[in-house]
């Protein structure tokens, strides 16, 4: 059997049609918390704030987190699963091409990142402490970019989207995307729960075919949205937009919409390492692009033809 904790206001109708028990509730209240944790053999942990604010980033990802670790304490959990992200990793100040690794230079300066990433980032070094401290066993995992049914279509890794009528991608669609379907990522969160042999250790979950900017683009994308403009702009215009808006912005006083250090963050080919997870406990890939991209297609034309 399985619970959920959900907030008052979220849609609801695919857990109660998989017969889910919910305990409503949210990620600042130890309350409910403590009342969804409660029983609870294991703790799946994906929550996190999304809005990018400070405030939701503190409440959601870093004190929600507390929340947990303590109501796992009390309730003697038997295992927690954490979900982190890629984004802890310092890609900025690595090399062209670099395989990251779990044990690769983590975000050292994580505000130039973000709030959501600085927030990741903290909460992942709460889960990673408890591993020494608790009793019971603690797995993280940091998927990459997660597409498949429910996952947003085009996000920042990409470009930039106006009302998905002009689509910006960044570079020319030769680089790699660290892209993760969602079935393989809960392929790994069933296996980490019922395997010692993921215990108390961190996890990159990327899957392990490669997929292009163009391929995803031409695959997924252009199905999904024919009529918009797609415009593939170059990195090296794209670098020095950047440093102008920047520059221009920060002497008006103003926030940039983008930085050298995020763009670099989020635009440099790496390829993460998934070798730790397939050597502890046999995780591959199950579900390959092509089948990813015809299941994604396949829920967007149903969702097109009921509304």
């Amino acid at each position: 059997p399985v619970r959920a904790l959900v907030r008052k206001l979220s849609n609801q109708g695919a857990l109660n049609k998989l017969g889910v028990e919910i305990v409503l509730g949210d990620m600042g209240d130890e309350t409910s918390i403590a009342a969804a944790v409660k029983g609870a053999d294991v703790v799946v942990h994906t929550a996190a704030g999304t809005s990018g604010t400070a405030k939701d980033s503190e409440t959601a990802t870093i004190q929600g987190t507390r929340n947990i670790l303590e109501a796992c304490r009390m309730s003697r959990v038997k295992k927690l699963i954490y979900i982190s992200s890629c984004n802890v990793y310092e890609v900025a100040g690595y090399t062209e091409n670099q395989i990251v690794t779990e044990e690769a230079q983590l975000e050292r300066f994580p505000l130039r990142r973000g709030h959501y990433t600085a927030a990741k980032l903290h909460a992942e070094a709460l889960v990673t402490e408890g591993m020494d401290r608790d009793s019971s066993p603690k797995v993280v995992l940091r998927p990459g970019t997660l597409y498949g049914p429910g996952a947003e279509v085009y996000t920042n890794m990409m470009g930039l989207s106006f009302a998905r009528r002009v689509l910006v991608v960044f570079g020319k669609g030769a680089s790699e995307l660290p892209l993760v379907h969602v079935d393989n990522t809960v392929d790994a969160i069933v296996e980490c729960i019922s395997n010692s042999a993921a215990d108390n250790q961190a996890f990159n979950i990327v899957d392990q075919h490669p997929v292009t900017k163009k391929m995803y683009m031409d695959r997924i994308v252009k199905p999904l949205y024919p009529e918009a403009s797609v415009i593939y702009c170059p990195m090296s215009l794209l670098v020095t937009l950047t440093w102008l808006q920047e520059k221009l912005l920060t002497v008006l006083g103003k926030q940039p919409f983008l930085t050298g250090y995020r763009l670099a963050s989020s635009q440099k080919r790496v390829r993460y390492s998934t070798s730790r997870i397939q050597n502890a406990i046999g995780w591959r890939s199950r579900i390959g692009f092509e089948q990813g991209a015809e299941q994604l297609l396949r829920e967007h034309g149903r969702e097109a033809e009921t509304s």
